[in-house]
Formats: C-alpha cells, sequence, structure tokens
C-alpha cells in the first residue's frame, strides 16, 4: 500500500480512489501467475535450431551462448589462462602465439577474489605481452553478494554494454553457499543462464584431491557444457610456467586434446609484462601424461618418421614398456620386424 500511495502523491493530478492499489495488485498477481506458468510447452518438429547455439566465441574453451568451467589447484594459473582468454576476445587478437583464434565480444569480468588494481595490472601485462599498445575494454566489477542476488542488476549492464562474455572468479563464493550445498550451486546457474552471451566459471580443486572434479558439489561439473581442468608446472622462482588444460567433460560433440600452453613473466613484481606461446606437452616430462598413452606414441612415431623399438618409445613417451606394448597392439600402429614398430600404412 505505501508504494500505492506513493504514486498516488506523484501522478498529475493526484489520485486518491485507490487505483494504484488495485493496479499493483493486479501486476502482482500477474507477475506470480507467469512465474508458476514457466517456459512453454514445444513441439519439436515446428522447432527451428539456432545455428549459433554451438559457436565458440574461443574454441575449445568458450562457447557463444553456453556455460564453460574451468578448474584447477591454488596457483594452477586458472585466473591468468582466464584473463587471457578474455583479452584476446576484447582485442580480437588473432595474431598470438598460442595459436588460439578468438571471436569479438564485450568482456564482463565479475570478481569475488582479485580488487581491480590486482586484474588491471594482469590485464596491462597480457596487453604488453602481446605488444597491444591499445587501451583495454573489459568491464569489472567486484562482487560482495551470491550472484543471483545481483542478477537484475548485471542483465541491465550486460543488455545495455551488449556484453558477449561473462567471466566468473570464482564459483563456490559467487554461489553464497558451502561447498557442498547443492542448492546454492543449482541457484548460482540458474541465476547465470538468465544472462546471455558465453560464460566461463572458474572454480577450485580440493587439496590432495584423487577425482578430476572441481571442488565442492556436483552441480559445479553438471551444470557447465564443458568443463576444462588446468594443471601446472614450474619451480620456485621461475621465470615461466607450463600448463596443460585437460578436456575433463563436454555435454556437446567431442572431448579434445590437451592443451599446452607457456606463460613466460618478466622479472618484476607484479611483472610488466607476460608472454602466452603454445607449448608441447609432449617433451614436457611433468606434464606429458595429461596424454593419452594412445596420443604421446602416435606423436613420438609421427615425428620420427621411422619404426622404433619398444625402449625408445617408452623413453620418449614417459610410458613403461608393458605400458607401450599393451597400446600398440592396436591401430593405427603396426609391428613391423625386428623389434621396431611404426603407423599403420594405408
Amino acid at each position: 500500500n505505501a508504494w500505492a500511495d506513493d504514486l498516488a502523491d506523484r501522478v498529475i493530478p493526484p489520485r486518491s480512489d485507490g487505483f494504484w492499489i488495485t493496479a499493483l495488485g493486479f501486476i502482482q498477481q500477474e507477475t506470480i501467475r507467469l512465474h508458476r506458468q514457466g517456459t512453454p510447452f514445444i513441439n519439436m518438429g515446428n522447432f527451428i535450431p539456432d545455428a549459433e547455439s554451438n559457436r565458440y566465441l574461443l574454441e575449445p574453451f568458450i562457447y557463444a551462448n553456453r556455460i564453460s568451467l574451468l578448474y584447477g589447484k591454488g596457483g594452477s594459473l586458472k585466473s591468468w589462462i582466464a584473463l587471457y582468454l578474455s583479452v584476446l576476445c576484447d582485442l580480437y587478437a588473432t595474431d598470438n602465439e598460442s595459436s588460439l583464434y578468438p571471436s569479438p565480444a564485450k568482456v564482463l569480468w565479475l570478481s569475488y577474489e582479485e580488487d581491480q588494481q590486482t586484474v588491471y595490472e594482469r590485464i596491462h601485462a597480457i596487453h604488453k605481452g602481446l605488444k597491444a599498445d591499445v587501451d583495454s575494454n573489459i568491464s569489472f566489477r567486484f562482487m560482495n553478494r551470491p550472484l543471483v542476488d545481483d542478477v537484475s542488476v548485471l542483465k541491465q549492464f550486460c543488455d545495455s554494454q551488449e556484453i558477449s562474455l561473462i567471466v566468473v572468479d570464482s564459483a563456490i563464493p559467487a554461489s553464497g553457499g558451502e561447498a557442498s550445498d547443492s542448492g546454492a550451486a543449482d541457484r548460482f546457474f540458474k541465476g547465470l543462464q538468465q544472462l546471455k552471451g558465453g560464460k566461463l566459471v572458474l572454480a577450485h580443486e580440493a587439496k590432495n584431491s584423487t577425482v578430476n572434479n572441481p571442488f565442492g558439489s556436483v552441480v559445479f561439473t553438471n551444470m557447465p557444457r564443458s568443463v576444462w581442468e588446468v594443471q601446472s608446472e614450474a619451480d620456485y622462482d621461475s621465470s615461466y610456467a607450463a600448463v596443460s588444460l585437460v578436456h575433463r567433460k563436454v555435454n556437446t560433440g567431442r572431448r579434445r586434446k590437451p592443451v599446452g600452453l607457456r606463460f613466460d613473466f618478466s622479472p618484476s613484481d607484479p611483472p610488466e609484462w607476460i608472454r602466452v606461446r603454445n607449448y608441447d606437452l609432449i617433451n614436457d616430462p611433468n606434464l606429458r601424461h595429461t596424454i593419452s598413452p594412445r596420443e604421446r606414441i602416435y606423436q613420438a612415431l609421427s615425428r620420427h618418421g621411422t619404426a622404433m623399438d619398444l625402449d625408445l618409445i617408452a623413453e620418449e613417451t614417459g610410458l613403461k614398456n608393458k605400458e607401450a606394448e599393451e597400446v600398440l597392439k592396436n591401430k593405427p600402429f603396426q609391428y613391423v620386424g625386428n623389434g621396431t614398430y611404426a603407423l599403420e600404412t594405408l
């Protein structure tokens, strides 16, 4: 009634006949009815598919209209990776050393962890590494409430600014609940689904975990359409770090091969520049385990171009002789005599 009285006082001429109480009551009831009605039933025979539904903003990591999730242990560079991907889309930087090809996108970074100073410094360093002497157009907002509580203001901003990529750092604080709270996680994803464009969610991995899943409720694995794990390798005080991005789950299409990236940092702290390059995981003894044994052997034989014996194959792939021998029994490998193996010829 207070809202109705306020509206009655604002209109010219003022109305005191109860009109606004009736009008607001109708709006309230209609809103409740539409909410309870839910989404419409669809005859699939008459459905016209959206050609853009499976499109990527940055293949193979970020869909244009779906939710993807990137997770890893603390210090695995997942935030750096997500920000690098965001900068590529923001700048439409197709000429880069990482062999990644973005589509142009207006980016909104929603942070529950790093402040604007830190994010600005990282964007600046990535720009320097790309030799991009232009300002960033990435929008930033530090979040202090569960995402679902801010959906209305986020939707209004995204629509007005034509945001096409939203990054959330990170999942559990954005859900507003305990890590194992499935209800809070479900509400987070339902809120995120109300926002248009591609969404990339960052998540942590439990320490000493033997399961390759994001930390917390199973909803953090089930709801995203694509899930990537970050595994990294770097020595203390090293000026570079290597990472392997492993595709753990996909709902549409096929799981992709692991992607290797190398991050080189300037000596300063925080780094003045950061250079990101494509990285051959097969040559890294600490990360080549993220590649399947079959793919490791295939790459080794392809690289040599000639037959290899079992000992050499095992040495170059990091596999035990027995493991390699089991894989070599299947196509596209063949035994060619004298204890050597090669790729099957057509």
